[in-house]
């Protein structure tokens, strides 16, 4: 049975997360036009969504380093169909100016007619640098995994299909931007992950990934593959580098938010990244710790250049949260 709890009001609302999630003097305006529209569609408040721990429909991203204001949504209720969703993004990106509906490729179009999806489909926004983009993360069904893993063979060669992975989502940016495939790895031990940075060129980083991911957890690196569920990322742009990532759930770090918070400050301190806006964002956990867990996807991205970035979701401690984690959509399983 889901319980619905109050939060405790020394937890800030959504509005006052503004002051951290935007950069001094450039709000971001469209995307929060966005986010209007969509929680509009919240009422009365959505339980059991599975796109976070917590139940809610609404996660941020924030990433060492970067002023974007990054976040993704559920389209409607969670009970709302696969194609109702798709009906939603296609008349929310309308009204924030995409008239026509956008492309998005042929391995998305193909999930999108998948029989038997759980949640179907989510939203993400991202508003940096003055320009707003979206993207669809579809859900991969078992059925669909090995024309997926085939199109992901196509799209990135270097990958070897001997390495076992399970695609979860396909994301894809509309108007023709990158595509994400985010993979399950069922056996991380060192050689299989070391053939799957080597797919993006990043190799020579699996070392530091492997110390900062067990670090992280607290645990020996040599036990990483037997104790943490981890999932990977590839995003494909063309004519450019793969961008490989690592993610584990937060949960692998404790179950309670101020825990996570600090070992991610630390971790991030020690790898020189900046936090920042992450730090300010949840600097209410130091005197309210809510038992809903609001972290989820913890993540290191690799860029072609071998520089690290550390990512973290949080979803607003502002909305009515779920209790029960047990349906939620685990990075292991996403």
């Amino acid at each position: 049975m889901l319980d619905t709890v109050t939060v405790d009001r020394r937890a800030p609302v959504l509005d006052e997360w503004r002051a951290a999630l935007d950069p001094p003097g450039v709000p971001h305006h469209e995307a929060w036009a966005t986010l209007d529209l969509l929680s509009a569609l919240w009422q009365p408040a959505p339980v059991g969504s599975l796109l976070t721990p917590s139940g809610a429909p609404l996660e941020f991203t924030f990433r060492s380093g970067s002023d974007a204001l990054v976040y993704t949504a559920e389209p409607g209720q969670p009970g709302y169909s696969p194609h109702t969703k798709w009906s939603v993004i296609r008349a929310v990106t309308a009204a924030c100016g995409m008239n026509q509906p956008p492309p998005v490729g042929a391995v998305v179009e193909m999930l999108r007619q998948q029989p038997g999806q759980r949640f179907g489909c989510w939203l993400g926004v991202r508003l940096g640098s003055g320009t707003v983009s979206y993207k669809i993360y579809q859900e991969v069904t078992p059925a669909a995994r090995d024309r997926t893993r085939c199109a992901l063979y196509a799209a990135l060669p270097a990958l070897d299909p001997g390495i076992a992975v399970v695609p979860q989502l396909v994301g894809h940016t509309l108007s023709d931007g990158p595509s994400e495939y985010y993979l399950r790895v069922p056996d991380p031990r060192p050689s299989t992950l070391h053939a799957l940075l080597r797919a993006a060129g990043v190799s020579e980083q699996l070392r530091l990934c492997s110390e900062s991911l067990a670090w992280l957890a607290g645990i020996p690196v040599t036990r990483l593959h037997e104790r943490l569920r981890l999932g990977l990322s590839y995003r494909l742009t063309p004519d450019q580098p793969p961008v490989a990532s690592l993610f584990i759930h937060a949960v692998q770090i404790s179950e309670r938010n101020l825990p996570v918070r600090a070992r991610l400050l630390e971790l991030a301190a020690q790898l020189g990244l900046d936090l920042a806006r992450y730090a300010r964002a949840t600097a209410f956990l130091g005197e309210f710790d809510p038992v809903q867990p609001l972290h989820g996807l913890i993540g290191l991205t690799i860029e072609p250049a071998g520089r690290l970035s550390l990512s973290a979701g949080v979803s607003p401690p502002s909305l009515k949260l779920s209790c029960d984690t047990s349906a939620y959509v685990r990075p292991s399983e996403k």
